[in-house]
């Protein structure tokens, strides 16, 4: 890795570009809140298959994969409406949270001798950054069923996976049985690589 910027597609792979591009869009355009957040970047990712395999090999059974799916892109959203602005600026900024996505990802790319970034990287970043989210109070919900209340870290796909039981042990291990699938002939190498990661997460 050469490049030294903040969010550099240099020293991404071809699907993070695909990903960065389109949460980049979002920021901008769709769900413009002033800022790129980690919630944009959720929202794109989303739409990568290797996650939505990664989800299915964890919960089972293609339906309720793409329920949580559609069920977590509805609360991204809908979190980013109710914080639009009107910026006329074509400046975008990253909040704290993105410049540190970066630094875990690009650190966990680097440790595991990957020249570029990739999916699985960023993933893995924000599955620690969400594990170290901390609590700062309540948000009730409204519904035909009653009202429920949940704690809430201020950024909701920080919320959605301290709910969903997601941690960077269990999308290791579903990664490496998706990788498997995919290549037999380098499930072995695969296995290898992503172990590594999970074991220097931990430390």
């Amino acid at each position: 890795m050469i490049s030294t910027e903040i969010w550099s597609k240099e020293i991404m792979d071809e699907n993070l570009v695909e990903a960065y591009d389109q949460a980049e869009h979002l920021a901008r355009q769709a769900h413009c809140t002033g800022e790129f957040t980690v919630n944009h970047m959720m929202l794109s990712l989303l739409d990568q298959p290797i996650l939505y395999k990664i989800i299915h090999r964890f919960r089972g059974g293609e339906t309720l994969s793409e329920k949580i799916i559609i069920s977590w892109k509805t609360s991204i959203q809908r979190d980013l409406n109710v914080r639009l602005a009107a910026i006329e600026s074509t400046e975008l900024f990253f909040d704290d949270y993105m410049v540190d996505l970066f630094s875990i990802s690009k650190n966990i790319a680097s440790e595991n001798q990957s020249e570029k970034i990739q999916v699985i990287h960023v993933i893995l970043g924000i599955l620690n950054l969400a594990k170290d989210a901390p609590i700062i109070g309540r948000v009730d919900y409204r519904s035909r069923a009653g009202t429920r209340s949940e704690y809430t870290t201020g950024i909701k796909t920080f919320d959605l996976i301290q709910q969903s039981g997601l941690t960077v042990d269990n999308v290791v291990n579903a990664y490496i049985g998706v990788m498997g699938n995919q290549n037999s002939n380098s499930s072995e190498s695969n296995e290898e690589e992503i172990s590594t990661i999970s074991l220097q997460q931990q430390q």
